[in-house]
């Protein structure tokens, strides 16, 4: 299950957007036509960064970072407000075109749930990428957006790793299996075919572990939950 089409501003790009006064403008327009062009296509990796500002400060702009995110080795301040209308629009257009989302979020999870609760009732398929969030704001995420809506996360080494043992697995333990999805987090995989086995393998084990299952179970569930995901209603039907 490789994701090859896939289209967004990620946060760390978002002061890149000056418009966003109209649904006519340009960035928009163009991520429109990308998803008429890619009908396969999922819209991501968008989000919201509230500490991205921690890497890098700048001494020239007097922002206060509460309020805001310094993207990493660009020293450009978003405002978190703006990174939320950037992933509205965007989050828009993925429903319009029955995408899914690969949601983005990084240090507090309130941002990123402001825009998500803005689409109760809809048939928003997403997934927060690399968690390590309380499994409690998931649930309670589920429930908001109504039946309707898929709310999915994935773990990997990369990132997942970071966390104690006792929270990974208590987030394992609270999100259902039917809404896990896996990832290694990895740009590239160019001569690193042990690593990249032992980053793919690692959520499955994880997930294996906690719930009891076996490898092989949790394969044959992923993947459906892969298809759930990334299949378009209209694919379904």
């Amino acid at each position: 299950m490789i994701l090859r089409e896939r289209t967004g501003i990620h946060p760390w790009r978002a002061h890149d957007i000056h418009e966003l006064e109209t649904e006519h403008a340009e960035w928009i327009q163009q991520l429109r036509e990308l998803m008429e062009k890619y009908p396969n296509a999922i819209v991501g990796e968008v989000g919201i960064d509230t500490i991205a500002w921690q890497q890098r400060i700048p001494d020239s702009q007097n922002h206060e970072p509460n309020n805001g995110a310094v993207i990493p080795e660009t020293k450009k301040y978003t405002p978190i407000p703006h990174q939320q209308n950037v992933l509205r629009y965007q989050i828009q257009i993925a429903i319009d075109y029955d995408r899914a989302v690969s949601l983005h979020s990084v240090g507090k999870w309130k941002p990123a749930e402001e825009v998500l609760q803005q689409f109760k009732g809809s048939k928003l398929r997403v997934c927060i990428h690399s968690y390590c969030g309380s499994g409690d704001n998931i649930i309670r995420l589920q429930r908001e957006l109504g039946r309707h809506a898929k709310v999915f996360v994935s773990i990997s080494q990369a990132i997942n790793n970071r966390l104690n043992l006792e929270k990974l697995d208590d987030l394992i333990h609270k999100i259902a299996v039917n809404r896990f999805l896996t990832e290694t987090d990895l740009e590239r995989t160019d001569g690193m075919t042990t690593e990249y086995e032992e980053r793919l393998m690692w959520p499955y084990n994880q997930i294996a572990r906690v719930k009891d299952l076996s490898i092989e179970e949790v394969k044959v569930q992923v993947e459906a939950n892969w298809k759930e995901f990334h299949q378009r209603s209209e694919a379904i039907s």
